[in-house]
């Protein structure tokens, strides 16, 4: 199996026993999790994101990937529109394996003037083409972001409908929107949450024109679905991920760092975190999920973790092999750094991974790591499937919907009564 999940040094934070036991105890409540059926199971109506029939059909890969060539060759940028778990998963495919020179740029995740201005300014003259994702259209931030993005392409294109898709819901008043404009509309489907969505065409068709397998992407989740429903629950990395965080969080250990030591893997993390805050963090429950880019954050919170208070775990993200190389520079200049001369940045980094591991572990602090064999399409796909299904898993052992997310409404009540009044 491709990926893989460990935890450090477990008898030291959980008795062998106890483990062996938990994993027995809590396979009744997770089992069917795995399997996405219709039948008996919880909340079965938010599992299409297990069904790739229902979005990923090679008819719908073959129109995504029709549209997309036809993007690359007649535009110059790809303005998206979308917020929250509707963007998570395609910036962070977009930031690991993005090798083609066409430009992205993220609008309608922020109500500053400044950030949309510089926006504004840098498709300034050039051949836009722009999404815009909305399951609910009601939703500020991208609603202000295609209200920008409707007025430029009218004031600078003839036909501006042509230049525009929609993804929303079906018979939603975009759907209706899109009908009386012209745009092209592709569904969100309600059985899919947004934060869920990762594997849909809210990031398909993003990442079609970004030149990235949207084929070999829908394939990795796919076959880690396979193995999944093939091998025995307690063997699944998965399960076993969301049993070690709910015995750490009866335990007392209420926050988790995702944490790397590569910097493109940031925005998986913040992926991470919108995905499991906004799932468990419910009935004054749930594990508070934060972020850490290693080794930089290791000379700021790095003092917080050795030192301040045992109140939280590490779970790393590890890619075993990286076809990026460079060696140290040999020279000269007495500058103290002879010591690592010759030596490639991939060893020098992989020794601060596992010293870092290692003081952590020395400081109480338990650490997970989920590793990835390499860095590609197929294994970006695996990885996302991985954590929603561990997600849901874990939402599960501590008894909370992980699909919806009532709280995110609170701020808007207050914030339209204000603009409207």
């Amino acid at each position: 199996m491709a990926i893989q999940f460990t935890f450090h040094h477990k008898e030291k934070y959980i008795a062998s026993k106890q483990w062996e036991d938990s994993l027995i105890r809590h396979q009744k409540i997770v089992e069917k999790a795995i399997l996405g059926s219709k039948e008996k199971v919880q909340y079965a109506n938010m599992l299409g994101w297990m069904d790739f029939k229902l979005f990923a059909s090679n008819e719908e890969l073959d129109e995504i990937n029709t549209l997309s060539k036809s993007i690359r060759e007649n535009y110059d940028v790809l303005v998206i529109s979308g917020v929250g778990g509707s963007i998570q998963a395609t910036l962070a495919v977009i930031q690991c394996l993005k090798t083609a020179d066409f430009e992205t740029v993220i609008l309608g995740n922020t109500l500053s003037a400044r950030a949309i201005n510089s926006i504004l300014k840098k498709i300034k003259n050039k051949r836009v083409y722009f999404i815009n994702i909305a399951k609910n259209f009601g939703t500020l931030e991208p609603g202000i972001g295609f209200r920008f993005m409707t007025d430029y392409l009218k004031a600078t294109t003839e036909c501006y409908a042509q230049h525009v898709s929609v993804i929303g819901t079906k018979h939603s008043e975009l759907h209706e929107l899109a009908e009386e404009e012209g745009f092209r509309f592709w569904p969100f489907y309600d059985e899919i949450g947004g934060r869920y969505s990762g594997l849909s065409v809210v990031s398909l068709l993003p990442l079609a024109i970004n030149n990235i397998s949207i084929e070999d992407y829908i394939e990795g989740a796919k076959s880690l679905q396979e193995k999944y429903r093939k091998g025995k629950l307690v063997d699944n990395p998965s399960y076993q991920y969301a049993l070690a965080r709910f015995e750490l969080y009866k335990a007392g250990k209420d926050i988790e760092l995702f944490a790397h030591f590569e910097p493109f893997l940031e925005h998986v993390a913040k992926w991470c975190v919108q995905l499991f805050a906004e799932s468990e963090g419910k009935e004054n429950k749930g594990i508070f999920p934060t972020r850490a880019s290693y080794s930089e954050d290791l000379h700021a919170i790095g003092q917080y973790v050795q030192e301040g208070q045992r109140k939280l775990f590490e779970t790393f993200l590890h890619i075993d092999k990286l076809d990026d190389q460079l060696q140290v520079p040999v020279n000269d200049v007495e500058d103290g750094f002879s010591y690592i001369e010759g030596k490639l940045l991939k060893e020098i980094n992989d020794i601060a991974y596992r010293a870092t591991i290692a003081a952590h572990d020395d400081a109480n602090v338990p650490c997970l790591v989920i590793t990835l064999d390499e860095l590609d399409a197929k294994h970006i796909g695996e990885l996302f499937y991985f954590f929603m299904v561990a997600c849901y898993m874990s939402s599960m052992l501590i008894d909370v919907n992980p699909f919806d997310q009532q709280g995110v409404e609170a701020y808007k009540s207050y914030m339209f009564t204000s603009l409207e009044g």
